[in-house]
């Protein structure tokens, strides 16, 4: 029986568990970053913000991660995807619904929508991280 196996299996379940929570904690600044973005970008009553251009910066932040897992690309994907929809859908809504809607209605409709997707992505992002280090756990 080899005695370096269990050795260097364990040192492989550590790496990926490290791995997975450096993927996850840079997963999870991007998300907070666009969502605290998101909470002042819509404080006034226009979307004048450039959310492309914050989009794009967070994007670079999550591609430069090597073991970003597939998983949580797609999660990234679908959290913006709502943020800009809820984003267009206030700057759409502020001026257009203005005499039937107070501002604060429609403003606290797109934080509601924000803070909804980033409640679900935190989420499914952490019980990723789970299964990730109770597979690493499990292989031992």
């Amino acid at each position: 029986m080899n005695q370096e196996s269990p050795v260097i299996n364990a040192s492989s379940n550590a790496d990926t568990v490290v791995k997975a929570s450096v993927s996850h904690a840079v997963f999870l600044g991007a998300l907070t970053n666009l969502f605290h973005w998101f909470q002042e970008a819509v404080a006034g009553y226009e979307a004048t913000a450039d959310m492309d251009q914050k989009l794009a910066e967070l994007a670079e932040v999550i591609k430069a991660d090597p073991d970003m897992p597939e998983r949580l690309q797609l999660e990234w994907s679908a959290y913006t995807r709502t943020l800009q929809s809820a984003y267009q859908n206030f700057g759409r809504d502020v001026v257009h619904k203005l005499g039937f809607d107070e501002p604060a209605q429609v403003r606290n409709f797109a934080l509601s929508v924000a803070r909804g997707a980033f409640e679900q992505t935190r989420l499914r992002s952490r019980n990723l991280l789970i299964d990730r280090i109770e597979g690493a756990l499990a292989a031992r």
